[in-house]
């Protein structure tokens, strides 16, 4: 049973991300003013970069006989492949991101991580090295049982 997922940033995150873009252009474009520079714009490429990598951020999980495959971004800056072998059991749950991992993104320390996007539901992988990995999904029952499937044959 193959699985996959793709997961954006919440409506939330945009709206914040917004303020604190227009925010922060308002005050360059003061500052730049204030100096009496006709260079205006040279406070907003740097905004602009900004806003094309949240733009392109996304979190896709696949599931397959080769295994778990997460990556995060467009441009990969995090890609985790996590063999079917590795994996001791896989348990969908309900979580607290904020208390658990200090909230979404690649979290957690020790032997104890999670990668999420968005929400509160995931699957928790515990490994047959004794690693545990939460992977955040907004399906997180049918991922589970895509892991089980391939896991127990």
């Amino acid at each position: 049973m193959e699985f996959r997922e793709q997961q954006y940033w919440p409506g939330w995150v945009w709206i914040l991300l917004g303020g604190v873009g227009a925010i922060s252009g308002y005050i360059g474009y003061k500052a730049v003013a204030a100096a009496g520079s006709r260079a205006l714009w040279a406070s907003w490429p740097g905004l602009f970069v900004v806003a094309l990598m949240v733009l392109m951020m996304r979190m896709t999980t696949r599931v397959s006989a080769d295994g778990i495959t997460v990556v995060l971004g467009r441009l990969p800056c995090y890609n985790n492949k996590i063999t079917v072998s590795e994996i001791a059991s896989a348990e969908a749950e309900t979580y607290s991101p904020l208390r658990e991992f200090g909230g979404w993104g690649l979290r957690g320390w020790g032997n104890n991580r999670a990668i999420n996007m968005a929400g509160n539901q995931g699957v928790r992988l515990t490994l047959v090295n004794g690693n545990r990995l939460l992977i955040g999904s907004q399906r997180a029952e049918e991922l589970a049982q895509a892991i089980r499937s391939y896991r127990l044959g």
